[in-house]
């Protein structure tokens, strides 16, 4: 049943002493906003005078009440997050090799990161904006299609890297585009303005940055 499976996979989110301080923010906060957020305001402010005629057993249930909500609530937005692929991407090395003429064939060497569910990568795509330039935006039919990379290596484009990435999987490869000499220069000079963009099987977009 669902509901079993999502509690397992809240036990296993406590299964560290570690989690717990977190989850317990998490659980704060939520509650924190349910007493105290903008659109909680107007409904606290019409119980009020009601509360000050209660007992202290149903003013401590509606305190119960509201921090279980608020626990619920923060275990919903864990349990999403752990049921989607958690990637990261980053530009790890830039690289060139002379073409004919002034072009020049540029190398971006990346590490992919995988912390969720399984999946694969696709639908790559490169953005810069260099000074004096128009701002370029290379689809992934653009990109190198072939497997010779940087520095004489076979194999490796990520472009065509379908398999699967697992949890807690490290992705290394290569992406690359040809450029005139004046870009690829000034690239070098700007790479903190490079931008890699890829695509899960959920078709949740992620991007890779230049450190």
């Amino acid at each position: 049943m669902e509901w079993k499976g999502r509690l397992k996979a809240f036990i296993k989110y406590l299964s560290t002493y570690k989690d717990i301080p977190v989850f317990l923010r998490a659980v704060g906060l939520k509650f924190y906003d349910a007493l105290f957020g903008a659109s909680a305001t107007g409904i606290l402010m019409s119980v009020l005078i009601p509360l000050f005629h209660m007992s202290w057993f149903w003013l401590l249930m509606i305190f119960v009440g509201g921090f279980a909500a608020a626990a619920y609530g923060s275990w919903r937005e864990e349990y999403a997050k752990s049921a989607y692929p958690s990637i990261r991407g980053a530009i790890s090395a830039i690289g060139f090799a002379h073409l004919i003429r002034d072009r020049q064939q540029v190398y971006l060497t990346l590490v992919i990161r995988n912390n969720g569910v399984a999946t694969a990568l696709d639908r790559w795509t490169v953005e810069f904006q260099l000074k004096d330039f128009p701002r370029r935006i290379l689809c992934h039919e653009e990109l190198e299609q072939g497997q010779d990379g940087p520095n004489g290596e076979t194999g490796g484009n990520l472009i065509h890297d379908s398999t699967i990435l697992e949890s807690g999987g490290r992705r290394p490869g290569w992406i690359a585009f040809i450029l005139s000499n004046e870009e690829a220069q000034l690239l070098m000079k700007e790479k903190d303005k490079l931008e890699v963009r890829f695509y899960d099987m959920s078709d949740r977009q992620h991007q890779a940055l230049c450190y």
